[in-house]
């Protein structure tokens, strides 16, 4: 069964250069399987005003979805690709009076389910199943099941004011090297690096880094220079014997 779990939440701006102004009709690239993306708004109900948010493979020409608010006096959503036209909010949901607020939105798939998270208060808003009992819109089994890597304001929104800028650190260039945890880092992620042949290689350069301004840097704050080296024998590289020391690693003469 496929789930579609729409949500909100108020976070606190860190710095004022992690948010951009929005501009519709602007791709913006963005794993959103692995990175919530935030947007901050200003519509609230009976304004009128419209959260229009569109998602895309890897291209723009690929249309994955997308999530819709109307702000009318009593607000309505819709889920691109998957229903047909509005719903209002369920009655157990309140949605917030305050005049800027933060939405977060995710996308979620696991073998058996896919779903779109969404957070505003820390409040669950909506959930939606994306299958045939909730999707009215016969292109939803084919649609949702790409990759959502690109999303792009649509032309009509105009509640939609800023949008948090998630910068990410390059993979790490470490040949025969496993990382922990995997996946995209952006900043104070800390990953730990081991070789993938330990009884044959030791790692050179310590064997944690932290994602720091789109760059991975040392304990010691330097940029991070690891390799995986084979040890017991003499490197023609460091012309240094490469010692096999499986705790800590190391290099002697």
């Amino acid at each position: 069964m496929i789930w579609l779990l729409l949500c909100i939440t108020v976070t606190t701006v860190r710095a004022t250069s992690d948010w951009k102004s929005v501009q519709t009709g602007v791709e913006i690239s963005h794993d959103l399987e692995s990175i919530p993306f935030e947007i901050k708004t200003d519509g609230t109900a009976g304004s009128n005003k419209k959260l229009f948010i569109e998602f895309f493979g890897v291209t723009a020409g690929d249309p994955v979805g997308g999530f819709l608010i109307n702000f009318y006096a009593s607000p309505k959503f819709k889920v691109l690709r998957c229903m047909e036209s509005e719903k209002v909010f369920p009655d157990s949901v309140s949605l917030p009076s305050n005049p800027i607020n933060t939405w977060k939105i995710k996308w979620l798939r696991t073998s058996k389910e896919k779903r779109v998270v969404v957070h505003c208060n820390d409040v669950e808003v909506v959930n939606v199943i994306i299958s045939d009992t909730e999707c009215n819109d016969n292109v939803w089994r084919s649609s949702w099941s790409a990759d959502i890597k690109k999303l792009k304001f649509n032309g009509g929104d105009t509640a939609s004011k800023h949008y948090k800028e998630i910068k990410l650190c390059p993979e790490l260039d470490v040949t025969n090297f496993q990382v922990s945890p995997a996946g995209p880092a952006t900043d104070d992620t800390v990953v730990t690096v081991t070789c993938t042949e330990p009884k044959r290689h030791v790692l050179m350069g310590g064997n944690t880094v932290t994602c720091q301004s789109e760059q991975w840097k040392t304990s010691a704050g330097t940029p991070a220079n690891l390799e995986c080296r084979r040890c017991g024998k003499l490197d023609a590289k460091l012309n240094l014997f490469v010692m096999c020391n499986y705790r800590t690693g190391g290099v002697s003469i």
